[in-house]
């Protein structure tokens, strides 16, 4: 199946202070400068994933490399209208951060019904749906917001529980924990949090979770307990199996899968990172035995 691939402004935070000012983009600008990305991304014909902070980055001195940043709280209810202005016309999703109060997740929310963004990626211990005593009538305060406002919680398989030796709070019983509890929680399925902890294998997740995913967060691994720059490369660069990608991609045309597949890569330019991993699954697509 094709996927619908969008960039998360996460592949930006990592980019621009390596990339010392040889982007095109301007980094002293603010919300304008987020403009400029989300325009040259749409125009490539991927959708975004927004953070919570946008940064503005800024030379302090050209004889410098050092830099310092303005960050821009993009769930602000003063940002939503220059946002909606940025993103009409582009698929787009948005990761949580910040206050984790049922005030913090209304405005988030609020954010994402004003823009026309339609899935708000949550870990489990945002919702306080990790540990041995789960929140639940939190998390579902949120769920109720969020599903009167017809925007959706997908909440994603992390780092939560994979310390633990009881495996009852390892991270992918978490979310079978709480998928069991809320009939309208979704999934969003990422590869590198699986290769990281090893767990479970990929195929597990896909098999248990399948019905639920609803959002992915894609990119490999060339280790496990290794750097962040080594846990998210360009997908078939790393230590996941070809035949585990392939095995997603035949799981999520069963399922009539319609979401978005979010890169989070670093360090090359974003735009052709997303290249590079569209003609992996283009090539998985027509040689499905290679």
């Amino acid at each position: 199946m094709k996927l619908n691939i969008s960039i998360s402004l996460w592949n930006y935070i990592h980019y621009f202070p390596l990339r010392k000012g040889g982007t095109s983009f301007s980094f002293d600008q603010g919300l304008d400068s987020l403009a400029k990305v989300v325009e040259e991304v749409a125009a490539a014909g991927y959708g975004v994933e927004l953070w919570p902070k946008w940064s503005g980055w800024e030379w302090t001195s050209p004889a410098r490399e050092a830099m310092v940043s303005q960050q821009f709280d993009l769930y602000a209810p003063e940002n939503r209208e220059r946002l909606a202005q940025i993103l009409r016309g582009v698929r787009s999703s948005w990761h949580t951060g910040g206050d984790d109060t049922i005030e913090g997740y209304q405005c988030r929310i609020d954010t994402l019904a004003h823009v026309g963004s339609k899935v708000l990626v949550v870990h489990a211990s945002s919702l306080f749906l990790d540990g041995p005593e789960p929140n639940f009538d939190f998390a579902g305060r949120v769920l109720d917001y969020a599903r009167e406002k017809g925007v959706q919680i997908a909440l994603e398989n992390a780092s939560e529980g994979e310390q633990e030796q009881d495996r009852m709070l390892w991270n992918l019983s978490i979310l079978q924990r709480a998928l069991r509890r809320f009939d309208d929680l979704k999934i969003c399925l990422d590869t590198t949090h699986v290769q990281k902890f090893k767990r479970f294998p990929l195929r597990e997740y896909i098999d248990t979770l399948k019905e639920r995913i609803c959002h992915l967060h894609i990119s490999d691994a060339l280790g496990d307990e290794v750097g962040i720059g080594r846990l998210h490369t360009v997908p078939g660069t790393g230590k996941i199996p070809g035949e585990d990608w392939r095995y997603l991609l035949e799981v999520l045309d069963q399922i009539g899968f319609q979401g978005d597949a979010v890169l989070e890569i670093k360090p090359l330019t974003p735009i052709r990172i997303a290249d590079q991993t569209a003609e992996f699954f283009a090539h998985i697509n027509q040689f499905p035995g290679g």
